[in-house]
This record gives C-alpha cells, sequence and structure tokens, in this order.
C-alpha cells in the first residue's frame, strides 16, 4: 500500500501543529503558572513586534523572492522544451513507444547474469551460520599450515600472520555451534539488527527464515576458503582479509547503492588513514553513483532533475573543463577531475534519498563521525607551526588542533558546517537522554573549534548558530539582541587569549590579516585579467599565474584566501555566476519550507539546520578559501543535497496529501 494512502502517515505532524496551535491560544491542559504580569506585557509586546515584522517581511516583494519565485521558475523550466525533449525522448517496441529503460531492464531482468546474482544473494541470506563457522575456521587453518610450509622451506614465520589466525579461530568457535540462518540471525541479534535497520536501511523482509530453501553447500565454503587460505603462501593474511571486506563492500553497494552514500558521509573525517584520503572518497562515491545508475537503468530507482540540478552539473562542467584548459598540467586535471566528481554527491543524494528516514540517517551519522573526530581533536594538544601563527603577536598562542585534517583552518570550516546539525538535533529530540547526548557533542565541537584558534571558524560558527535562530523561530531576534547590548559584560568573562585573536581582525596588527588584502589585490588583478575563461583549476595553476601580479611578499601564496575570488579566478565570471545562481536557489528552496506552520516539525528544524551550516561556511568564505581541501568540498555539497533533499520529501509529502484529503469533509488543514 502506499503510505500516503493512509492518513495515519501525516498524524504526528499533524498532532505536533494542534499542540502548538492550542498553546498558542492558551488551551493546553497544562495548570497555570503565576507570572509577573509586567513581564508577561513586555514579551507579548516584544512577540507581537517580531511577529509583525515577520509577516511584513514574509509578504513584501523580498519575501516572495525568497519563498516563492523558485517554483516559478523551476515550473517554466519543467513545462519548456529542453525538458520535453529529454523526458520523451522514447524508442518502439511492437508498436508501442517504450523507453530505453524499460527496455533495458526487461534485457537485463531476464539475463541469465541476473539469475546468478539473485540466486546467489538468496542463498547467503537463507545459508547457516555454521556454514560461515566452518569456513572462517577451515581459512584459519590453512593460513597456519601456508605459514608453516613457509617456515620450512625459508625458516621466516610472522607472528602477526598466527595471531591472526588466532583470532579468526576464536571468531568461527560460536558460529560452528549456533543452529540459526544468516538472515535470522541479523534481524535476531540486538546490535546487528539496529546495524541492519537503523543504520544500513536494510529490508527485514528479506531475511526471515525460509525452511523450504537449502541452508547451503558445506563442501563449496570448504574449498573456497581453504584455497583462500593456502594463498596466503603468497600474499599476506590482512591483504587478503582486506581485499575479502573491499569485495563484500562493494558488492553491497551493487545492490543498495544508499549504503555507499551512508558510508561516504560517515567517513569524511576518518579518510586520512589511507595514503590518498580524497581519492578513496572519490572512489567509494563512485562505486555508489554507478550503482545508482545501473539500478536507474533497471527501473529499480528514479531521476529527477530540478533547475538547481541543471545549474550543479553545469558548475561540475565547468570545474572539469578548468583541468582540460589550464596551465597547471597534469596536477590542475586531476584536481579538476576530483572537484566534478566529489560535487556529484549532489545529484546522487536528492535523487536516491527519496525518504526522510535515510536523510535523517545520513545526516546524524555525520554529527556522531565529526564529535568523535572533535574528541580526537581535542585531546590531540594541538601541532605547533609557525605558518599558522604571528608569534610576535599571539606569543601565548603555542599550538592549534587540526585534528584528521592537520590544518585547522580545514578543520574549522568542517566544524562550522556541521555545528548548526547539532543544534538542530538537539531542538528536535524528543528524549532527554538524546538531547543530552547531543548537548555533549555540541560542547565537545564548540571547545574543538576554540583549540583551532580559526578566527574565521568562531565567526563562522556564530553567524551559523545566529541565522539558525532566526529560521527556527523569528522570535528568537529580542534573544540576539539582547546578547549584543549585553556583550560588554558577558565578554569581560572570556579569556584574555580569545579576545585579543577577536580584536585583530579589527586591528591590523597580525600579520595574517595585511597577508591577506595583498593576497586579494593580487588576485583580483589576475581575475581581471582572465575575467572569461579563469587561469584553470588548482594549486599548480595559481602558483604558474600568480607572481606576475603578486604584491612583494606575498608571491608564494598558493590560492586567493577566499572562495568566490578563487572561483572567479580559476573558472572566470561564468563559473562564478553560477556558483551565485545555486546558492540563491538553494536559499529559496530552504525558505519556502520554513514558513511557521509546524515549529516542532523535524524536518523543518533540520532544513533551518542544514541551510545555517552553508551560511556559516559561505561568511567564513570571505576570508578563506574552504574548497582548499577536498573533504570539506565534499561535506559542503553533502550538506546541501541533504538539505534539498529534506526539502523536495516534504513538497512531495504536502502535494500528494492535499490532493488526497482536499475532498475529504472529515479532513482539515491546520495553518498556523
Amino acid at each position: 500500500m502506499n503510505k500516503f494512502e493512509d492518513n495515519r502517515y501525516f498524524k504526528e505532524e499533524e498532532d505536533e501543529a494542534v499542540a502548538f496551535k492550542k498553546r498558542l491560544l492558551g488551551k493546553a491542559s497544562r495548570p497555570e503558572k503565576k507570572t509577573n504580569k509586567s513581564l508577561g506585557i513586555i514579551l507579548t509586546f516584544l512577540c507581537s513586534v517580531s511577529d509583525g515584522f515577520l509577516n511584513l517581511l514574509r509578504e513584501s516583494a523580498l519575501g516572495h523572492f525568497f519563498s516563492d519565485i523558485y517554483y516559478e521558475w523551476n515550473a517554466k523550466w519543467r513545462s519548456g522544451a529542453i525538458f520535453k525533449f529529454f523526458k520523451h525522448r522514447k524508442g518502439s517496441e511492437g508498436g508501442k513507444r517504450v523507453g530505453f529503460r524499460v527496455r533495458f531492464a526487461r534485457a537485463y531482468e531476464s539475463s541469465v547474469l541476473c539469475r546468478i546474482v539473485s540466486i546467489i544473494s538468496e542463498k547467503i541470506i537463507q545459508s547457516h551460520v555454521r556454514i560461515w563457522g566452518m569456513g572462517i575456521f577451515t581459512l584459519a587453518f590453512m593460513m597456519i599450515f601456508a605459514a608453516m610450509v613457509k617456515y620450512y622451506f625459508s625458516s621466516q614465520i610472522l607472528t602477526i600472520n598466527l595471531l591472526l589466525a588466532g583470532a579468526l579461530i576464536l571468531l568461527s568457535l560460536p558460529l560452528i555451534i549456533s543452529k540459526k540462518r544468516l538472515g535470522e540471525s541479523l534481524m535476531q541479534g540486538l546490535f546487528t539488527r539496529y546495524v541492519a535497520l537503523e543504520i544500513l536501511g536494510l529490508d527485514a523482509t528479506k531475511y526471515q527464515k525460509d525452511e523450504t530453501k537449502s541452508g547451503g553447500n558445506y563442501l563449496i565454503m570448504l574449498c573456497i576458503s581453504g584455497f583462500l587460505g593456502l594463498s596466503t603462501y603468497f600474499i599476506r593474511p590482512w591483504i587478503l582479509l582486506v581485499a575479502l571486506v573491499l569485495i563484500g563492500a562493494f558488492a553491497l553497494i551493487m545492490c543498495y547503492p544508499e549504503l555507499g552514500i551512508v558510508a561516504t558521509l560517515t567517513i569524511i573525517p576518518f579518510a586520512n588513514i589511507f595514503d590518498r584520503p580524497s581519492l578513496m572518497l572519490a572512489i567509494l562515491l563512485g562505486a555508489s553513483l554507478v550503482a545508482y545508475l545501473f539500478k536507474l537503468m533497471r527501473g529499480k530507482r528514479v531521476i529527477r532533475f530540478e533547475l538547481m540540478d541543471i545549474f550543479v552539473v553545469a558548475f561540475a562542467l565547468l570545474f572539469f573543463m578548468g583541468g582540460v584548459f589550464t596551465s597547471g598540467g597534469i596536477e590542475s586535471l586531476y584536481s579538476a577531475v576530483m572537484y566534478s566528481l566529489l560535487i556529484f554527491i549532489y545529484p546522487l543524494v536528492v535523487n536516491a534519498y527519496i525518504r526522510k528516514t535515510w536523510i535523517y540517517r545520513g545526516m546524524n551519522l555525520i554529527v556522531i563521525s565529526t564529535s568523535i573526530m572533535a574528541l580526537f581533536g581535542v585531546f590531540q594538544g594541538g601541532v605547533a607551526n609557525s605558518s599558522w601563527i604571528d608569534s610576535t603577536v599571539f606569543a601565548n598562542i603555542e599550538k592549534r588542533v587540526g585534528a584528521s585534517f592537520d590544518n585547522p583552518n580545514m578543520l574549522g570550516i568542517y566544524l562550522v558546517i556541521v555545528f548548526p546539525l547539532i543544534l538542530g538535533h538537539i531542538a528536535s529530540a524528543k528524549k532527554a537522554i538524546s538531547k543530552f547526548l547531543y548537548l555533549a557533542c555540541a560542547g565537545i565541537v564548540l571547545l574543538c573549534s576554540i583549540l583551532t584558534w580559526s578566527r574565521g571558524a568562531w565567526l563562522g560558527i556564530i553567524v551559523g548558530t545566529v541565522v539558525f535562530l532566526l529560521m527556527y523561530n523569528f522570535r528568537s531576534i529580542w534573544l540576539i539582541l539582547a546578547g549584543l547590548v549585553t556583550s560588554p559584560l558577558w565578554l569581560g568573562f572570556m579569556p584574555s587569549r580569545i579576545l585579543e585573536r577577536l580584536y585583530s581582525i579589527l586591528t591590523m596588527s597580525d600579520s595574517s590579516v595585511v597577508y591577506r588584502f595583498n593576497t586579494w589585490y593580487g588576485s583580483l588583478c589576475m581575475a581581471w585579467r582572465n575575467i572569461l575563461s579563469g587561469i584553470g583549476v588548482g594549486e599548480s595553476a595559481f602558483k604558474n599565474s600568480y607572481p606576475q601580479f603578486a604584491v612583494s611578499g606575498t608571491e608564494t601564496v598558493m590560492h586567493s584566501h577566499s572562495l568566490y575570488l578563487e572561483i572567479l579566478v580559476e573558472m572566470g565570471i561564468f563559473a562564478f555566476l553560477i556558483f551565485c545562481a545555486i546558492m540563491l536557489m538553494y536559499s529559496q528552496k530552504c525558505f519556502s519550507c520554513v514558513k511557521p506552520r509546524n515549529y516542532g516539525s523535524k524536518s523543518r528544524i533540520m532544513i533551518c539546520a542544514g541551510y545555517s551550516g552553508i551560511a556559516g561556511a559561505l561568511v567564513m568564505g570571505l576570508t578563506d578559501y574552504i574548497w582548499y581541501n577536498y573533504r570539506v568540498f565534499l561535506i559542503f555539497w553533502a550538506i546541501i543535497a541533504l538539505t534539498i533533499a529534506l526539502v523536495r520529501v516534504n513538497d512531495n509529502e504536502s502535494a500528494k496529501f492535499k490532493a488526497l484529503n482536499e475532498n475529504n469533509p472529515f479532513f482539515a488543514t491546520i495553518d498556523i
């Protein structure tokens, strides 16, 4: 049954709206509290002023521009000739017009390969756990045998191989004595069920026990595991195990492309464990993209392009062209390919995540992984680097935290993007324990951001928090104004080192501030000279072109220290205008979904949180090139994608909900 056919699907949000309306009208069933009458009059007056100003702003031309006009543009795009041309490209079959995707899906579903894959996956799910236990035991035994043979011929024995084999034997023992099937065991285990259903989002119905299916073939498992164990004579056991894990992960991603996206979002902070972290992320994202396209061709997934999506794809194309036509050589081409591939996280997420559960899962895992990384940064103690601090001005700041990014500014911008998501989880959490855990995460991230000593990150977090409060409830403007008025009081309690660091922005006493102004001047001169085409993407192209425009003392700069200047310098005025258009349409989409119809809606809160993180990043981008690190570039577009995916889900639900109930006499919409 379609979930939209049952009005109970919307009951939760409707109940929240009703409760909020009752609280506004004073009809909630709760005991009245004695309040100061004068204080109540003041608060009522302030709320009335803020609500009136918000309504005036919403009904103005500016409010219309940032809430409704995008949908008008998108409607014109969908009714245009270009959209219709691609939408109606079909072939013919039996006198009927049939799309290529349908023909491909029919051919594949009836192919031998599809049957083999289906049989193997079903065999694995219905196989007995003890078969896997016997396979692991045989693998470990053959690893020991191969190690003894190697010792006999070369007198060389690796203790690590024996320890690894021993660990596998201990792992196999509880599996051998189990009487359950693999799918049944995964669904009954408390931890495995949580991972399979809540994190991976697998379908529980596919893992139900089926006694009519065979439990597996012991002989085949023993032969395969024995062969793999003997192969450790030639290759290292840990390489074999890693290869097996990667093969299994790739097979899982090919079946569920959404898992590849989840894995990509989760490991972004920890990707530095690989020699080429950005390359590993690109490979994982590329595998997810290929899997999704394959599912799309089979008719198992859908794709929908809106006006904003076209601009994002065009921006990715300009990135790639910036690596082809450049003076930076092969390094510039590599950078362009990486940027243009990583930006495809956007169309992949907005098309794959068509349910709120997947979107919330991705946001939650980003918060968890970032909090773990921030905790590591707090205990890291910082890294001393004279190029990151002016020791003549800030002699009391010896180290700056970089965590897994090895660069405090890149760590700072990552925390700026993610911090509002934590605020969103705090505001939307219903259980006290959940609020406490997210508050702990917020404290860890704030402490880590302070230890980066990045003034841009501090400013970005402040801006992101202010934007979140205003979008969540515009009445918080009085709280913000009160904080500004009382700033002389609470600033006196702040550590002197933090205040000195903040004041240095205005006093021009820090050499890095002067350095940035000189870099901006040289970058503007270079951008004006290459205003149409740009110089090309990447650090190598910048280093080749910048010296002839550099102000004395900035000849070795690697980028323009500004996101907007860097886009203009590298790809020209057209890419800069496209990026501005993307950010404008992103703002319009988000503002259109945050109308105060339901202040308690989790989707509304998380849209505010996602937009606030990007707003803080864009402010920090005024003084820093925030895309200098590929992982920061990836999380930037991932947050945009998750937010837009959530907006689209809300749009689809509201449209279907209205269509199903507009003729229902027992249904009344609630709009506050």
